[in-house]
Parts: C-alpha cells; sequence; structure tokens
C-alpha cells in the first residue's frame, strides 16, 4: 500500500513529495525539472515498431521499411454538423442529464459493477494488442489489464509526475509497458495544479481549488498519436479516465479521421467538475459524433462506457 508524507521542501525551486511504495523508498519531484521546463512532452515520444495490415501486425523489420516512407497524419472531418435527428436527440440528452446521471452513477458504483471497465475487453488478444491509457494514475487498472489481456503494447500517460514514478516504479519489470509523463488535450498546455484526493489519485485542472505547486503538461492529443504511430496500425483499446480532459481528447480524434484507428474507445466521464466547460452538451455531443463509427458495447451514462468501431 502507498502511503505519503504530506511534506513539501523547496530546493532549486523544484517541490519534491516523500512517497513510499511498497518497499521502496523514492524521492518524487512534483514540478519539471530545470531541462525539461521548455519542452512539450512530445519529444521523447517513440512509434511503436507495428503496421497493421490485414487484421495481422507485420513483422518489425518490413515496419521500418514502411515507417521511413510514411508518419500517419491524421486528416480533418468536414462531416460533424449535426443532422435534425441527431439534433433532437442532443437535445434530449441534455434534458434529460440530471436523471441520467443519477443512474449511471448508480448503477456503475453499485457493488462490483464498477470493475466492468476492466472485465468487459474480454476480445482481445493476448499477445497481439494494442492498449493505450490515458490517466494511468497509481496503477490498479493498468495491473489488470496488463496480466489480464497480456498486451504486445501497453502505453500509458501520466502528467502528474509524482504518480507517473510511481507508474515507473510499479511496471519496471514489464518490457510491453512505457509510460509517458503528458497529458492529451486540444493544444499544448501547461498548468500548475494542487494534489486532490487520497495520493494525488484525483488531481485536476478542472477542480477549481486554486494555482497549486504541481505542474502537469498537456500535449495535442493527435500530434501525440501521430508521434506514436497510430494510422500505421489500429490501437485495439484506449482507456480514458483523466479526470476532465477526455471532452478535450475525444472531441480532437473525432475531429479527424484518427478516430478511424481506435478500434474500442472506453471512457470515465467527470461532467460535474467545477472549471469544466459546458460538459453535458459536450457529452451529448460526443455521444452523437461517436455513434456516427462506433457503436456502444457497455454504458453507464454520464459515468462510463465502451464504443466499438464499426465493422470489425
Amino acid at each position: 500500500m502507498l502511503q505519503l508524507n504530506d511534506i513539501l521542501e523547496k530546493n532549486n525551486a523544484v517541490h519534491y513529495t516523500e512517497a513510499t511504495y511498497f518497499d521502496s523508498h523514492i524521492r518524487l519531484d512534483c514540478t519539471d525539472y530545470p531541462d525539461t521546463q521548455n519542452k512539450t512532452g512530445l519529444e521523447d515520444i517513440k512509434p511503436l515498431p507495428l503496421v497493421y495490415h490485414n487484421n495481422y501486425f507485420i513483422d518489425e523489420s518490413s515496419v521500418r521499411k514502411v515507417q521511413a516512407k510514411k508518419i500517419y497524419k491524421p486528416s480533418t472531418r468536414n462531416d460533424l454538423d449535426f443532422t435534425p435527428a441527431e439534433k433532437s436527440r442532443l437535445h434530449s440528452c441534455i434534458k434529460n442529464f440530471e436523471g441520467d446521471w443519477k443512474k449511471g452513477q448508480s448503477g456503475f458504483w453499485d457493488g462490483d459493477e464498477q470493475y466492468i471497465r476492466r472485465t468487459h475487453h474480454k476480445y482481445l488478444i493476448p499477445g497481439d494488442n494494442v492498449m493505450i491509457e490515458v490517466g494511468g494514475n497509481v496503477g490498479q487498472d493498468a495491473q489488470y489489464y496488463l496480466d489480464t489481456y497480456k498486451p504486445k503494447h501497453y502505453i500509458m500517460l501520466e502528467p502528474l509526475k509524482l504518480l507517473y514514478r510511481k507508474l515507473q516504479q510499479r511496471f519496471k519489470n514489464y518490457t510491453n509497458a512505457v509510460t509517458y509523463n503528458v497529458g492529451l488535450g486540444k493544444r499544448n498546455e501547461k498548468f500548475m495544479i494542487k494534489m486532490e484526493g487520497n495520493v494525488g489519485d484525483a488531481s485536476s485542472p478542472f477542480f477549481g481549488s486554486g494555482e497549486g505547486t504541481c505542474s502537469l503538461k498537456v500535449v495535442n492529443a493527435n500530434d501525440f498519436f501521430s508521434a506514436l504511430g497510430v494510422g500505421n496500425f489500429k490501437v485495439d483499446l484506449i482507456t480514458i479516465n483523466c479526470e476532465g480532459c477526455e471532452y478535450d481528447l475525444l472531441e480532437t480524434i473525432l475531429s479527424t479521421d484518427l478516430v478511424y484507428h481506435f478500434k474500442h474507445i472506453q471512457f470515465g466521464t467527470h461532467p460535474t467538475l467545477k472549471n469544466l466547460a459546458d460538459p453535458v452538451r459536450r457529452y451529448c455531443q460526443i455521444q452523437e459524433w461517436l455513434s456516427r463509427t462506433h457503436q456502444l458495447t457497455y454504458q453507464y451514462k454520464f459515468t462510463w462506457e465502451t464504443w466499438k468501431l464499426k465493422n470489425i
């Protein structure tokens, strides 16, 4: 069990928190090192050595030849205007928010139902799937996914350096797991936030608790996925739980043809966060856009859900 001492000390303008993770004592920084302060966070992203072709991964020697010729760049979609039927459903979705949200919350958090976010994905082929987790947190979901579905590649993103270092420590012996210290959104940004929750696991720039002492870097989602190589291959599952960032992230990938390269999209939603702009309307819009390319496989409305790419 992780234990944190709520101690901050100032040393060369860097704040630290002492933490004990299992049996190892590690010093975890809360803001950027001086040599990374001017970086966006995209500089260290390495493309996965994969090309997805006819539902199989091409061997890595072939991949190098393909990737040397092409880096996939998503194209902007021009078909996102809503039809009259979609506008009608959008209006109903907004109107029914309070009841749907309460029903979704009670259903999802009732007993063990919340673990559907982990157990639902039995379609994943062990050793031959690619997973991306946005919001690695303390690694509880990642532990289950890695041990159960045994992905070929597992990419975790965690923008809080405190949690990022813990993930690195926890999964240091997993050769198929890579962790990046960035979050995803519409643009490259940097926030200074306060730690929230038991071990910082609920921290978000959308809480509205004021400027804090911990840095958080966000990069454009499409730029990140392109750097990773998405487009040369399909992602079998992206799971998103990032305390409010899911709106910017989903709107960004839905605005381009990159969305067709995600076979399953799972996300939690946080529509009551104080600083989120118009979350209910945006959630309902995302529902309509997603329904054009994907179909629901489970849903607790305004809480957690998964969408499957059509025709796979």
